[in-house]
C-alpha cells in the first residue's frame, strides 16, 4: 500500500489518500490453447502461494536471501552488511535480481510463522503509519479487479491518457514552482471536466465499483 499527496494544497490542510501498489487479481495468469495440461499448470501455480515458496519468489532463494532461522523456525532475511560482504551489493539489489515475477500473495501471518519482515520494509511501514496514515480520513482503496463493460473500456481508452497526463503535468509544475493560485485551480478543474472526461470517467469507475460491491 502507498499513500499519495497531491501537489496543490490550497488552505494548509493535508489531503492524503490511499491507493494500492499492486495485488492479486484475475489477470495474473493466462492459460492458452497451447497448454497440454491446464490442470497440472494450475496445480503448479497453486504452489506459488505456499508460505515458504512465495517467500522465495518475492525475495530470493534460501541460501541467498535467507540463510538462517530463529528458534521458532522463522527465516531471517540477509542484512545489508551481509549482502555487501557476500555478494558485493545491497540487500535491495539482491532482492531485485532474484525476485520472480508472477502471481503471488503474502499474508500478514507469514511474517510471524514463516519469515521475518526485512528491516527496510519495517522502516517503510513505520513511516507510513506514523507519518502518513494520521492524515488519511478514508482508507478505502479502489479494487484492482473491477470488471468493466466494453462500452466502459471504450470510455476509459478515450479519456484516461489525456486525463492522467494533465494531472501529472500540473502536479509536477506545482511541486516545482508552488501553487496553484485559486484561478489556476479553477482552470485546472475546468480542463479536467471539459477536456479530459472527468465526469465520464467518474461515472464509469463508480458503476464498476458498485457492481463489484454488490457481487461481494
Amino acid at each position: 500500500m502507498s499513500v499519495y499527496l497531491p501537489g496543490g494544497i490550497l488552505d494548509g490542510t493535508h489531503n492524503v489518500t490511499v491507493r494500492t501498489g499492486g495485488g492479486t487479481n484475475s489477470g495474473q495468469l493466462s492459460i492458452t490453447s497451447a497448454c497440454e495440461s491446464p490442470a497440472n499448470l494450475r496445480k503448479f501455480f497453486d504452489q506459488w502461494y505456499a508460505p515458504e515458496v512465495v517467500m522465495q519468489l518475492q525475495y530470493g532463494p534460501i541460501g541467498v536471501y535467507f540463510n538462517e532461522q530463529d528458534e521458532n523456525g522463522v527465516w531471517l532475511s540477509i542484512t545489508e552488511d551481509e549482502a555487501k560482504e557476500k555478494f558485493g551489493k545491497g540487500a535491495g539489489e539482491l532482492k531485485g535480481e532474484n525476485e520472480v515475477a508472477g502471481p503471488k500473495l503474502i499474508l500478514s501471518e507469514y511474517y510471524s510463522t514463516t519469515f521475518k519482515m526485512e528491516d527496510r520494509a519495517i522502516e517503510r511501514l513505520t513511516d507510513l503509519y506514523e507519518f502518513w496514515m494520521p492524515y488519511v480520513e478514508n482508507p478505502t482503496v479502489y479494487p484492482i479487479d473491477c470488471v468493466f463493460t466494453a462500452d466502459e473500456l471504450d470510455t476509459i481508452d478515450f479519456y484516461k491518457t489525456d486525463f492522467e497526463n494533465t494531472v501529472a503535468e500540473n502536479e509536477g509544475l506545482w511541486i516545482k514552482e508552488g501553487g496553484p493560485s485559486d484561478e489556476e485551480w479553477e482552470a485546472y478543474k475546468s480542463s479536467l471536466i471539459d477536456g479530459c472526461g472527468l465526469e465520464e470517467l467518474l461515472e464509469v469507475y463508480q458503476d464498476a465499483y458498485d457492481r463489484y460491491v454488490d457481487a461481494e
